[in-house]
């Protein structure tokens, strides 16, 4: 009577035992139905879109002396709750207000997540730069750069980056600069 059984090695130990043949087979079709059910309970990635609205400066004609200008625009950032001078240079007619955290929705567009727009809180930073065009014509150049930081969470809700975004500006603030400025201006 033969006492092997497979499986059962009969070298020097007899305690040790080979691999079945078809284990490595077996292996391999665990390892696909496993890496298959993680790739079906990930779902799609959310990516990130840009905004569709371009980034560009806002540019209005006064019909007004550079001088008279200059002094509007001073007393319309004075007056504004959260629009503070941080530098005014009336030699080279530019003034850069201190950077500010605004709301996305209604200020400018951020892009999207996925299909989600993001949202949250961008800090905006304002340069306006006005330049004499005639003797009662002044240029008024407004830009106003938003930024907001993204966190990328992975499939647990943890944090794992943030990327800060470039937003395009709804043009909202710059119009009730340049609206401020009329009203100040008009006869």
């Amino acid at each position: 009577m033969d006492d092997r059984q497979e499986g059962v090695s009969t070298g020097s130990r007899p305690d040790t035992l080979t691999p079945a043949r078809g284990t490595g087979i077996l292996t391999a079709a665990v390892s696909v139905a496993l890496v298959a059910l993680l790739w079906a309970c990930a779902g799609p990635m959310a990516q990130w879109t840009a905004p569709e609205a371009p980034f560009a400066e806002h540019v209005y004609l006064i019909e007004r002396d550079y001088t008279s200008t200059w002094h509007a625009l001073l007393r319309v950032f004075h007056d504004l709750p959260r629009g503070k001078i941080a530098e005014a240079s009336p030699s080279r007619g530019r003034i850069v207000l201190q950077d500010v955290e605004v709301p996305v929705p209604g200020h400018c567009d951020c892009g999207r997540m996925g299909k989600k727009p993001l949202d949250g809180n961008a800090v905006r930073t304002t340069r306006v730069r006005i330049n004499r065009q005639a003797p009662q014509q002044t240029r008024l150049v407004i830009r106003c750069t938003y930024q907001l930081d993204v966190p990328f969470e992975d499939i647990y809700g943890k944090k794992v980056r943030v990327r800060t975004v470039e937003c395009a500006s709804s043009g909202r603030f710059e119009g009730q600069i340049h609206r401020r400025v009329l009203r100040l201006l008009q006869p």
